[in-house]
């Protein structure tokens, strides 16, 4: 089973949420709508797949505890403009 380690924003100035996922499109679409977020998170961008959720565990507290700045380094390894990834869309899942 692919398990998705994400990083959600809502732009480059907010604050970040890390998370992991089984179904990363249903999550995507739970930020989206949730109402006590006010639209605080609304852009994937950061996505990588683990192959456990053991794997995703380790690898999410790996993200979690990086500082602010090391984790920018990570994620504009994979995506330096910060564009919104759209999984089935603009990456592969």
């Amino acid at each position: 089973m692919k398990i998705f380690i994400y990083v959600i924003i809502k732009d480059e100035e907010a604050p970040m949420h890390i998370g992991y996922s089984h179904d990363i499109l249903k999550t995507v679409e739970f930020y989206k709508k949730m109402p006590s977020l006010n639209n605080r998170v609304s852009r994937l961008i950061y996505l990588e797949i683990a192959p456990s959720v053991e794997s995703a565990n380790i690898r999410f507290e790996e993200l979690r505890i990086l500082p602010l700045n090391d984790l920018i380094v990570q994620i504009k390894k994979q995506n330096p403009d910060f564009i919104t990834i759209q999984p089935g869309i603009n990456m592969d899942i």
